[in-house]
């Protein structure tokens, strides 16, 4: 995780309400040596403080595979239109994405975001990506990809199911990770220092993103 330890901004009173909890991730984070304890999460603003504490702290890279940055725990169509949380997450993925990827840190393709469906591509969290990826200096930062149905199968089966479960996970700097089993509920498990778990799902990530569909043109227009 990161060299310079940081707590994430609480935005939300829902989440303020769960100052604890932040003490409790920082704890972790920001231990020396970074804490490899397994951490559980559900409800959207424990994710939501979650999430931004994993980005808060990510230096150098970040390897995510989602549904597509549904409206929900970022935010919606538009920000401020009540469909979203917009809170600590949104505040951090914000500045992650306008400020933090122009680091030196975050070198060629450092960034890959895979997702399973379009269907919010031109949302605000997307059009976010779109002025990196708009941006000549810095979209060889970032890929944006479509999984194929069999390489989610893959997945699923390989996380210990063969339904239809719409797993949702990240690495960060290759060391940190959250992985979400249940995402109508938020729940997840992760850790800020576990590389056996980050292999694994580096692995699942990697044999996904090599067939996957590249998007940035979609997203660009």
């Amino acid at each position: 995780m990161a060299e310079n330890k940081k707590s994430a901004e609480l935005i939300k009173d829902s989440e303020k309400a769960l100052k604890l909890y932040q003490n409790y991730l920082d704890g972790l984070a920001q231990k020396n040596p970074v804490s490899s304890e397994i951490f559980s999460n559900k409800g959207i603003d424990h994710a939501s403080i979650l999430m931004a504490t994993l980005l808060a702290n990510t230096d150098h890279s970040m390897d995510m595979y989602c549904q597509g940055l549904r409206p929900g725990i970022l935010c919606g169509e538009q920000e401020g239109d009540n469909t979203g949380a917009e809170g600590a997450y949104w505040y951090e993925f914000k500045k992650f994405f306008q400020e933090r990827i122009q680091s030196d840190d975050f070198t060629n393709d450092s960034i890959r975001i895979l997702i399973q469906k379009k269907n919010w591509i031109k949302n605000a969290p997307f059009r976010l990506i779109r002025e990196v990826l708009a941006n000549p200096d810095l979209s060889k930062k970032i890929q944006v990809r479509i999984i194929s149905d069999e390489a989610r199968t893959s997945i699923e089966k390989a996380l210990g199911e063969d339904s239809d479960v719409n797993y949702n996970f990240s690495i960060y700097d290759g060391k940190a990770f959250r992985l979400e089993y249940e995402p109508d509920n938020y729940r997840a498990l992760g850790s800020f220092n576990s590389p056996s778990w980050c292999s694994l799902l580096l692995k699942l990530f990697d044999n996904a993103f090599n067939t996957a569909t590249d998007i940035k043109g979609e997203i660009l227009q």
